[in-house]
This record gives C-alpha cells, structure tokens and sequence, in this order.
C-alpha cells in the first residue's frame, strides 16, 4: 500500500473532517489503488485565490484509507 501526500484547501478539509464530504474526486496521476492511504494536508492560498498557486500549510492534516476508485 502507498500513501499519497495532497494539498486540500481549507473549505474541502473541513468538510471531510465534519464528515460532509466523504469521497475525492482527482486525477489519477499517481496510480491510487483501493487500499492506499490519502495523507491530506491543509493548504491556504494566498490572498483566498486557489488558482493564485502561491500559500502555505496551515498544520492540519489528515489520514484516510481509499475504499472505492471510479476509473
């Protein structure tokens, strides 16, 4: 099993944390497998812009195991 390290931002890692989101959608550019680990991490854009690509982690981060891909 792999784990795999993401940037999530803050709006989509609260909602997984309160349980609210409970899937991923991503491109599957790393060869995700059911069974893998998704090492998510907390990540705040600059200025709120998400396509600015510049920010910083904010310290949460998260563990999940992938149970389902849709190819």
């Amino acid at each position: 099993m792999t784990t795999h390290e993401l940037k999530t931002w803050p709006v989509y890692f609260e909602a997984i944390k309160q349980n609210r989101k409970t899937f991923e959608m991503r491109k599957d550019d790393r060869d995700f497998a059911e069974g893998d680990w998704l090492y998510l991490r907390e990540w705040a854009p600059s200025g709120g812009d998400l396509a600015c690509g510049e920010g910083q982690y904010t310290g949460r981060t998260m563990r999940l195991q992938i149970s389902y891909l849709m190819r």
